[in-house]
């Protein structure tokens, strides 16, 4: 997605397509008589090379448009607009619903029997709040056509449409264990938003429902939980009835595809309908005649930190910008996103403690611009709101600075160029288009978009960004800030009004009631673990194991040494580099690691000896793109590590020397001398890392599993994540008390990265900047001393546990139960991925999924282990028994070699996703850096093709010993954790407050 969507919104720019006139008329390539399709458009989508034609279905007006060029990963995107007209999440179950079969292929399991048993890059389908898509993509035309006639029944033709039991099992139903059991609330989408429902969203949520009171725009169309409750099965049948019509349709179909094949099929499916006209709602609302701000807040358990924990959103309603205009709300919100834009430099002196930032979305409503702040209290609404009005109003009156909006051009030119250095582009343009389109502002958003940046100059020039932010902004009444705050013990309220209404619900059902709830628990439990009938998969399938090629591309790499340093190059074509520079850390022992770690995150955000914050960052949104700086423990190929401190970018190759340079400025010149500033960072810092631990929880203590039996992995869990958050809550005490002391610390730790002494350069790029890489590179290198570098002990980090629950912010939980290759006594081998992505589909994600109502239930293989994982999760000792019966599926699973060989496929096609070259070559350099076997995807892959069914039948025992030998851990709500806590050796509260519960 572009990068500046709100939060889960993929919401951009585009302008309106034109309509050329019917020029040719296309049959439908033997599908129904009558099918037939006109060519209403011709265009081009220039940033990929792509052409574009529109063919409209004669009778019904579905459109499909084909954007052609020589991409061999093609694509089908199946977008409806269907409006969220309320909080059920309506929108969001149908999605979930359509997929779980239709009349030509009845079968709730097939869907996920074509993520794993099918050869494709990609497949799923996304709500939003105007749109509905489904998509898929694959190496293979005949693939991807073969999977078209499923999505396409799917949507028009949905199993839902006469099996109720589906909607029960995706939205949301009473359930009972037995008829003595306390009634329960389950569903997959209603799990899902329970852990989806945080702060953040609900914060996005409320401003919406305050900036476009009553319209579909402010409503979520993933659904809040006690709005899911109100949804009924009827409400689907209807919202599929009316807006799941060809009518309603926009399809794309993407890359080197035979089109006409395409167009017979879908055509064949249009053809059954009559033409509808489908009205939306697009919820525009009246301009406000006055701004309105507004406070809410929101329930967490009593032990939550709630200073320093609000959200502030401040919105202006563009309305409806006119397609000629959209460039320009591009490019000002581009520049006015930068960190060194007047508004962000405004709120950094404002409230340096809040983390803001800047962006536009596109609703049915209006064009909206927004400014955000985290990590702030209530009484910062009136100070937030004067420093971003006040900026504005400088902008107006003295114009932006031209070196940013420069910078800005320069920064979209690179992301232009990279597009095509990126994984599954296809889906990236095609979804966006469909979105932009059903946001009301047509096809041509790619276009619009390089055409804004190509005039941006001029634009500038002629003071048309500073009119912009005067007529549209500054004089419009339209705006409103809200601020959402946390209120610690609303949550156990809540949950206990659902328990005591759950017990009055079920105090009052007739013992008939009882039991139907019982029954119908056990039919969907015994549906939930059907699989696909095999001649259904082999219908949606069109490509065999033994056909699978193994391709691999190959760079030559470059080794050299110099002075300590040693150098890894590899060539790749095009007007783009990469760069990796890996300072030896070896010397920072685990007291100061925490220390450099804040020091990476200062960097760049605090001036340096040469250059103001404001300049610095112009000058690193210029000339380095995607620049990340962090120390690490950089895992090698056998799984020992080496501490560095890792300085990553990517550069126009015409930029490079002022590239380099400006990495040497931050690296070895960063000022930390205002400790005001430093102390404003820390708590944006403190509130950042609260945000990304309950982002992920999944992840963190999967994270911490690894770290339990590996010391790259405890290394990297250290210097992360919940050791990393409790030594920010020290960190401001130490400020507070002792600031030059403190930045002493900083100092120092810096200083034990500054040896030449095993650093590492990698480098991809084209042969011309080649050279100019190493000039640069022997540049910043004598800024480094001689010295030798002697390692610190490191045998004090802390090592998880066997057993942990880690307490974070949520509303569900996440599972993880795993175990090293090496505990486990099982050798590495391709095979394990196919079993475990076969272990997946076959097992997980039917029984704790279907079954147990967790959002996501996998089987994961990687190098370092085996996992066994769940996400929105409202289980825990059923989910680990559940894991614990894995085994005995697998001893006994009945599966032939044609069924293995359908998981082959998939797992075979996910390890091979394209990238583009200069990717590939940058992974070619760091494998080789890694210690990495030249020949190690080869081989990985031949020994992915050759699974056999005694081989799943030889992992049971393996399985089985995660649960006895291996990690486990929970994290979630501290109520959770707690009522399961004879679970677990060890409880992590991961922001610190364990006080709460004693």
């Amino acid at each position: 997605m572009k990068k500046f969507t709100v939060l889960l919104l993929a919401l951009t720019l585009a302008v309106g397509a034109l309509f050329s006139g019917c020029v040719t008329l296309v049959e439908g390539g033997g599908s129904a008589e009558g099918s037939a399709f006109t060519v209403t458009d011709h265009g081009t989508v220039d940033i990929i090379g792509a052409e574009t034609t529109t063919y409209t279905h004669d009778k019904t007006g579905a459109r499909v448009i084909h954007v052609a060029n020589d991409d061999k990963e093609r694509a089908i995107v199946i977008s409806f607009e269907t409006p969220a007209m309320n909080d059920s999440g309506l929108p969001h179950v149908f999605e979930h619903a359509t997929l779980g079969g239709s009349d030509k292929y009845p079968s709730e399991a097939l869907f996920w029997a074509a993520i794993y048993q099918t050869y494709n890059t990609n497949i799923n389908a996304s709500t939003y709040n105007h749109m509905t898509c489904y998509y898929y993509s694959s190496m293979s035309d005949d693939q991807v056509l073969a999977m078209s006639d499923y999505l396409l029944d799917s949507v028009f033709h949905p199993l839902l449409m006469s099996e109720p039991n589906l909607f029960l099992r995706e939205s949301w139903r009473y359930e009972l264990a037995d008829a003595d059991a306390p009634l329960e609330v389950n569903g997959t989408v209603y799990s899902e938003m329970k852990g989806g429902n945080t702060i953040e969203s609900a914060a996005y949520n409320n401003l919406l429902k305050t900036i476009y009171p009553n319209s579909p725009a402010s409503n979520s169309s993933g659904g809040v939980p006690e709005a899911i409750l109100t949804m009924t099965y009827q409400d689907t049948v209807d919202f599929h009835d009316t807006y799941y019509h060809p009518s309603n349709a926009v399809i794309f179909v993407y890359g080197d595809v035979e089109i006409k094949r395409y167009l017979a099929l879908i055509g064949s499916y249009c053809d059954a309908y009559e033409p509808l006209d489908v009205y939306v709602e697009k919820g525009v609302v009246e301009p406000f005649t006055e701004p309105v701000a507004a406070s809410f807040t929101f329930p967490m358990e009593s032990d939550a930190v709630v200073e320093g924990s609000g959200i502030i959103h401040y919105a202006v309603n563009l309305g409806k910008v006119a397609p000629e205009d959209q460039g320009m709300l591009d490019l000002v919100s581009m520049v006015l996103s930068k960190p060194s834009s007047p508004v962000l430099n405004a709120l950094r002196e404002a409230v340096p403690h809040i983390s803001a930032s800047t962006g536009h979305n596109f609703t049915t409503a209006g064009d909206m611009l927004l400014v955000s702040g985290y990590g702030a209290n209530e009484d910062d609404l009136e100070t937030f709101k004067a420093a971003v009005d006040g900026a504005l109003l400088d902008i107006v009156e003295n114009g932006f600075d031209r070196d940013l909006v420069e910078a800005t051009i320069a920064a979209e030119r690179y992301y232009m160029m990279s597009i095509n250095d990126s994984a599954g582009k296809g889906l990236t343009i095609t979804t966006q288009m469909a979105s932009m389109n059903a946001a009301g502002t047509g096809l041509e958003y790619w276009n619009n978009y390089m055409a804004g940046y190509e005039n941006a100059q001029e634009s500038y020039e002629n003071g048309l960004l500073e009119q912009f932010i005067l007529e549209r902004v500054v004089t419009n009444p339209h705006n409103v800030i809200t601020i959402t705050v946390p209120a610690p013990g609303e949550k156990e309220g809540i949950d206990a009004a659902l328990r005591a209404e759950l017990d009055a619900i079920k105090e009052g059902m007739s013992d008939e009631e009882i039991a139907d709830i019982v029954t119908t628990g056990q039919v969907l439990a015994e549906s939930a673990v059907a699989d696909a009938p095999v001649e259904l998969v082999e219908k949606i399938s069109a490509v065999t194991a033994d056909s699978l090629p193994i391709e691999v591309n190959h760079y030559d790499v470059t080794t050299t040494e110099q002075d300590g340093v040693t150098f890894y190059t590899a060539q790749a074509e095009g007007g783009l580099s990469y760069t990796d520079v890996n300072l030896n850390t070896a010397a920072v022992g685990a007291d100061e690691l925490h220390y450099l770690k804040l020091y990476s995150y200062l960097v760049g955000k605090m001036p340096t000896v040469n250059y103001s914050t404001a300049e610095l960052q112009t000058k690193t949104a210029r000339y380095l793109n995607e620049l990340a700086i962090t120390p690490t423990g950089d895992v090698r190929y056998d799984f020992s590590f080496a501490p560095v401190f890792s300085v990553s970018w990517r550069s126009l190759n015409e930029d490079y020397a002022d590239a380099a340079a400006l990495v040497q400025e931050l690296i070895v010149n960063t000022d930390l001398s205002d400790t005001v500033t430093l102390a404003g960072l820390l708590g944006q810092l403190q509130t950042s890392l609260r945000s990304s631990i309950n982002s992920r929880p999944d992840s963190r203590i999967w994270y911490r599993g690894m770290a339990s039996r590996y010391d790259a992995y405890a290394y990297l869990e250290f210097l992360n994540y919940a050791p990393y958050y409790e030594f920010t809550t020290r960190a401001i005490a130490e400020l507070e008390a002792d600031p030059e002391a403190f930045v002493e610390k900083l100092y120092a730790a810096r200083a034990k990265i500054a040896s030449k002494d095993g650093v590492t350069v990698i480098f991809a790029g084209n042969e011309e900047t080649r050279n100019v890489f190493q000039e640069c590179a022997n540049v910043l290198l004598e800024s480094l001393s001689d010295e030798p570098v002697v390692p610190a002990d490191l045998s004090d980090i802390p090592v998880p546990g066997a057993s942990e629950g880690l307490v974070v912010d949520a509303s569900v939980q996440y599972n993880v139960a795993y175990a090293s290759l090496d505990e486990l006594g099982l050798e590495e081998n391709g095979k394990t991925q196919v079993l475990m992505d076969l272990l997946t589909d076959a097992y997980t994600n039917p029984v704790i999924r279907n079954q147990g109502g967790a959002y996501g239930a996998w089987a994961v293989y990687a190098r370092d282990g085996l996992a066994l994982l769940t996400y929105r999760d409202p289980q825990v000792t059923a989910t680990f028994d559940a894991f614990r019966s894995i085994s005995e599926y697998t001893a006994d699973h009945g599966l032939t070699q044609d069924d293995i060989d359908r998981y082959i496929i998939s797992s075979f096609a996910s390890q091979t996703v394209p990238v583009g070259q200069l990717t590939e070559a940058a992974n070619a350099a760091q494998n080789l850096f890694r210690g990495w076997p030249e020949d190690y995807k080869e081989t990985m892959l031949a020994e992915m093709k050759s699974v056999t069914p005694e081989d799943l039948t030889a992992l049971s025992p393996y399985l089985a010993e995660i649960m006895e030998t291996g990690y486990t851990g929970t994290a979630g709500g501290q109520a959770a954790i707690l009522e399961n806590q004879e679970l677990y050796d060890a409880i992590i509260y991961a922001f610190g407050n364990e006080s709460a519960a004693e």
